[in-house]
């Protein structure tokens, strides 16, 4: 996509006379006119660069606003670049070409003026698409609305009894984010064969009638969603690739088992075949243990490529979560991601076909849930290849591993997150302790990263930590020179100090009274600045 500034809007100007574009033919100029906007069916479609040609000269301007579908693209958010009238002509300017609105009423307002007049300018935007003319003619439609913008009579279209006529919409998508999820109402909005649906925040009514064969994502969630609405979308929506239950930090979501007993099974045979071709199924803020079996009455998670549960902290669900990740059906496992410095979110990733299962916890930690994943797929430690984790939980993690045999006999890859930020904003460097468990087998390593970060450089306290995690890792390289498998990264400023914090601790006691901790932390400044291959070539 090109994109005009206004000294090239001056040049073109300044030019225009001169030069072979003002010989061409209407049809070469409005090619060139499409191409500068870029594609015509996208919601980022940008009105910008159609106003600046519209305001090269009179034949310009004229054969601008003469194609419609240069104009029939509107974006509008509380302080956007898009302003409410541009968005307002552009509207009329579109006239009955194909129309995709993405409005945006949830930028929290910086003063009661600022909500004001956000207020009058979104909503007068809204009542203008909200009309027959425009309804009939759109294929996009994104809203997103929070509690300041929130207007019963503006929004009752959507949920009135008689649907919402949208015959030529492809794709929809609904964020309503209030304080309090909304049981009166329900979105209620006639159209079909989507190509995505998201509706979040509110109910849905009947929302397998408006996905089809064309429809490859999915996102429902807040309130209650029958069982019998899960089975709709998935028995109309037969190519399907992503659905999505519920949303992360939001409202939760029940989900209401209406589905007679006896037809438990005739309703899962019924949608086998579309949960096989799943590739991702993501199910967020679930109200119980409960709502996961609920789901599993009817989808088995085992044939999907990629599966997530994303969580606030409930001890007692752990068990439903793991349940519902179906980690045998992963088969081997070869590499663990333990991303956080609380341990909120693990990622298991197999071998084959690049099948994951993923656990997201923001409000506590999602570590817990790791001793049960293992014990529900012994063999993931005996595959394992590669590893990432925070120095935070190295400890943890360790002792987990010992309590299970000692050993991950095919770990090659070990990559060690040390960032003083998280450690710090979560108060968590107190808790940290050495591991002095039984040594861990790991025969096969043979490289190793140390991601240190880009802008606060380890404290000294997280620099002893690393150089005794270090140790242990160096004892098990054993393939060639140990110290060529190993790399930092970050910013260099950050690794200057790190570098420095090393050769602090290695001449804090004499010479005499030196311990391997303190050799390796002399040892290891080259390797951290990068200096240790030009000292090796010199």
């Amino acid at each position: 996509m090109f994109n005009l500034t206004s000294s090239s809007l001056h040049r073109l100007i300044n030019e225009h006379y001169r030069t072979a574009v003002y010989r061409l033919n209407d049809d070469l100029l409005s090619m060139i006119f499409f191409v500068i906007s870029g594609p015509v069916d996208r919601l980022d479609h940008s009105l910008k660069s159609a106003i600046l040609l519209s305001h090269i000269c009179r034949r310009w301007r004229s054969l601008a606003l003469s194609l419609a579908r240069l104009w029939n693209t509107v974006h509008w958010r509380p302080g956007g670049r898009q302003h409410v009238e541009a968005a307002l002509a552009a509207l009329d300017r579109s006239r009955n070409a194909p129309l995709a609105v993405q409005i945006q009423l949830s930028r929290i307002p910086r003063s009661d003026d600022t909500l004001l007049s956000d207020l009058n300018d979104g909503h007068a935007l809204l009542r203008a698409v909200l009309t027959p003319q425009h309804l009939r003619r759109m294929t996009d439609f994104s809203l997103s609305v929070s509690q300041p913008f929130w207007d019963d009579e503006l929004l009752q279209p959507f949920f009135h009894p008689g649907r919402l006529a949208m015959p030529a919409l492809r794709q929809l998508s609904l964020y309503f984010w209030m304080q309090e999820t909304r049981t009166d109402l329900d979105v209620n909005i006639d159209c079909s064969d989507l190509k995505e649906l998201h509706v979040v925040g509110l109910r849905t009514r009947e929302p397998g009638i408006m996905v089809g064969p064309s429809t490859t994502r999915v996102a429902l969630g807040c309130g209650d969603l029958k069982l019998t609405d899960v089975v709709s979308v998935l028995q109309h929506g037969s190519g399907l690739q992503s659905f999505e239950i519920g949303t992360i930090l939001g409202h939760f979501t029940t989900i209401i088992h209406d589905i007679d007993p006896n037809n438990i099974n005739f309703c899962a045979g019924r949608i086998a075949g579309t949960v096989a071709n799943l590739r991702n199924f993501s199910v967020h803020e679930l109200w119980s243990p409960g709502d996961f079996a609920t789901l599993q009455d009817v989808i088995s998670t085992s044939t999907i490529r990629c599966c997530c549960v994303a969580q606030s902290y409930d001890p007692i669900a752990e068990e439903a979560w793991v349940r519902f990740l179906d980690m045998p059906s992963l088969g081997d496992v070869v590499e663990l991601r333990l991303s956080g410095s609380r341990g909120e979110e693990i990622e298991f990733i197999a071998a084959k076909h690049n099948r994951t299962r993923e656990l997201y916890c923001d409000k506590a930690t999602a570590f817990a849930c790791l001793p049960l994943a293992l014990d529900s797929h012994p063999a993931i430690l005996s595959t394992l290849e590669a590893l990432t984790l925070d120095i935070v939980k190295w400890t943890e993690y360790m002792d987990i591993v010992e309590a299970r045999g000692a050993r991950m006999p095919l770990l090659q890859r070990v990559h060690l997150i040390i960032h003083q930020y998280y450690v710090d904003k979560f108060g968590l460097e107190d808790e940290m302790e050495d591991y002095l468990g039984a040594p861990i087998d790991m025969p096969r390593l043979e490289s190793v990263v140390f991601d240190i970060g880009r802008s606060t450089p380890p404290s000294v306290n997280l620099t002893i930590r690393f150089l005794a995690i270090s140790i242990q890792l160096l004892r098990c390289m054993t393939r060639g020179n140990a110290r060529w498998g190993v790399a930092f990264v970050g910013g260099e400023e950050a690794k200057a100090v790190f570098a420095s914090r090393c050769e602090e601790i290695a001449k804090s006691v004499p010479e005499e009274e030196q311990t391997t901790l303190h050799v390796v932390a002399a040892a290891w400044p080259p390797f951290i600045l990068g200096t240790d291959r030009d000292a090796e070539d010199a």
